[in-house]
C-alpha cells in the first residue's frame, strides 16, 4: 500500500495490548532484519518479570501497524529503594514511511506518548541504546539525554590464560542454581542503583529465552557455597566473540571472579571464539578490575545510552556515577 493511502484516513497512536501481536509482528518483519516470532514477542512483552505489556503503536484505519515504540518495564533500585525502569528497544517504522516528513512526525507522536508513561508512579526512568537517527530525535524532541558511550571490555583468548584459583569449582548448566537469590542478595549491597538481577530476572532473561541458549557458569567454594554466576553465549555483538552477558559476583571476591573468568575463557575457546566480551558501567569496580587484573581492554561501540529520568535528583550525573548493569540490557546480547 502507498504511503499516502496508509495515512489518508488518519492514524491512531495508542497503547498496545497482546491482541495487537499479529499487526506488530507484521511491522517487525517488514522493518527489521532480525525478526520476532510469536514466541519471542510474547517472551519480551508479555512474560517479562512484571508481566506488563507496555508499548505504543501507530495504526492505520485498516489495522496496519505503521510504527511501534517499545520497551520492557523491569524492577530496579535507586539508592536502595524499589523502582521501575523502562528498558527501551525495538523501535520500528514501516519502511515506506522512513524517508518522509509524515513518517518522522508519526514516530515523534509515538515517542511522545511512550515517554508520557504508563501510569505507574514507580517507573522513574527510561534507558536504552538507540541507533543514531532515533537518538537524535529523542534528544532533540522528547527530553532525553545521553548518558554515555557503549564501552565493551575485550580479552584476546589467544593470550596465555591464568589457571583457575584453588578451592573454586565452576559448573556449567542451562538451569539456574537453586540458591541464586542468596547470591543476588550478597551482590545487591554493591548495586544500590541498577537493575534487580534476582531469580526472576535471570530466569526470564536467560533460562527462558526462546531463541538464544545461554550457558550459566556457577562458581562454588569447597563448602558448596555459591560464590558467583555468569551467563555466556556464542556471538552476540559479533560472531567472533563469546559474550559474558551476565555477571553476579561480589566485587571483593577475587577468587570467584578469577574462577568464573577462567571457565568463561575455556568455554569460549571450546566454541572456537577468538575474544571474550564483557560489559559493565564505566564507573563500576568490575570495569576497572577487568582491565587492571584480568587482561581486558576497552573497545567502544557506535551506540550511546539514552536516558530520561522522572525523579528529582536522579539526573544524568547521578546515573553516570551510580547506575549499574550487565550486558543483558542489550537486545542483541
Amino acid at each position: 500500500m502507498s504511503r499516502s493511502a496508509l495515512l489518508s484516513a488518519g492514524v491512531t497512536v495508542r497503547r498496545c495490548t497482546p491482541a495487537d501481536q499479529p499487526a506488530l509482528l507484521a511491522l517487525h518483519r517488514s522493518g527489521f532484519v532480525a525478526q520476532w516470532d510469536a514466541a519471542a514477542w510474547r517472551w519480551r512483552f508479555v512474560d517479562n518479570p512484571l508481566r506488563a505489556t507496555e508499548l505504543i503503536g501507530g495504526f492505520a484505519a485498516d489495522g496496519t501497524c505503521l510504527v511501534a515504540f517499545a520497551g520492557v518495564p523491569l524492577p530496579c533500585r535507586v539508592r536502595g529503594e524499589p523502582r521501575r525502569v523502562h528498558l527501551g528497544g525495538d523501535v520500528v517504522v514501516l519502511p515506506a514511511l522512513r524517508h518522509g516528513l509524515a513518517g518522522a512526525r508519526l514516530l515523534h507522536r509515538a515517542a511522545e506518548q511512550y515517554f508520557a508513561g504508563f501510569g505507574d508512579p514507580a517507573c522513574r526512568l527510561v534507558l536504552g541504546w538507540a541507533e543514531p537517527p532515533l537518538r537524535r530525535l529523542l534528544v532533540r524532541h522528547v527530553g532525553c539525554e545521553i548518558l554515555g558511550d557503549l564501552l565493551f571490555l575485550v580479552r584476546d583468548l589467544a593470550a596465555p590464560a591464568p589457571p583457575p584459583p584453588p578451592g573454586i569449582a565452576v559448573t556449567a548448566d542451562h538451569r539456574l542454581p537453586d540458591d541464586v537469590d542468596a547470591l543476588w542478595q550478597r551482590c545487591a549491597a554493591s548495586v544500590p542503583t541498577g537493575l534487580v538481577r534476582d531469580r526472576a530476572w535471570l530466569q526470564w532473561r536467560y533460562a527462558d529465552h526462546p531463541r538464544v541458549r545461554y550457558t550459566l557458569l556457577a562458581a562454588r567454594d569447597a563448602g558448596g557455597a555459591l560464590r558467583g554466576l555468569a551467563a555466556v553465549r556464542a556471538g552476540g555483538y559479533h560472531d567472533a566473540v563469546c559474550s559474558l552477558v551476565e555477571w553476579l559476583a561480589p566485587p571483593d571476591d577475587g577468587d570467584a571472579t578469577a574462577g568464573l573468568l577462567a571457565a568463561a575463557g575455556a568455554h569460549a575457546r571450546a566454541l572456537g571464539r577468538q575474544w571474550l566480551l564483557a560489559m559493565f558501567a564505566s564507573t563500576s569496580r568490575e570495569f576497572a578490575a577487568f582491565q587492571e587484573q584480568h587482561g581486558f581492554h576497552v573497545r567502544p561501540a557506535p551506540h550511546q545510552a539514552v536516558i530520561r529520568s522522572y525523579e528529582p535528583g536522579v539526573d544524568r550525573q547521578f546515573l553516570f556515577d551510580h547506575w549499574q548493569h550487565s550486558m543483558g540490557v542489550l537486545d542483541f546480547a
